[in-house]
């Protein structure tokens, strides 16, 4: 994963570090066959089923870009260390 952390408060419509525009959703929880087809087709990015309480909301799949909610940056700015080991358990 990409070390610098990138924060919105919406979907970014370009990547933060590649500027690419695909930028995709990321869906958390257990997939079912469309969601899979959706993830195979480069809709949406699977985030999978267990949730840390400091999950990236989209990604680039390309550049393996992250962004969080802006929501987060809170936790993040009181407790980066609890922030970052939360990220590390993915």
């Amino acid at each position: 994963m990409n070390e610098t952390l990138y924060f919105a408060s919406r979907k970014p419509r370009r990547c933060p570090e590649c500027r690419s525009s695909n930028v995709l959703r990321i869906v958390y929880g257990y997939p079912d066959f469309d969601l899979f087809q959706d993830a195979e087709a480069g809709r949406v990015a699977l985030g999978g089923c267990v949730l840390t309480g400091a999950d990236p909301s989209w990604r680039r799949m390309d550049c393996d870009t992250r962004v969080f909610p802006q929501r987060l940056r809170r936790l993040y700015e009181d407790s980066p260390d609890e922030f970052l080991s939360k990220q590390r358990r993915r």
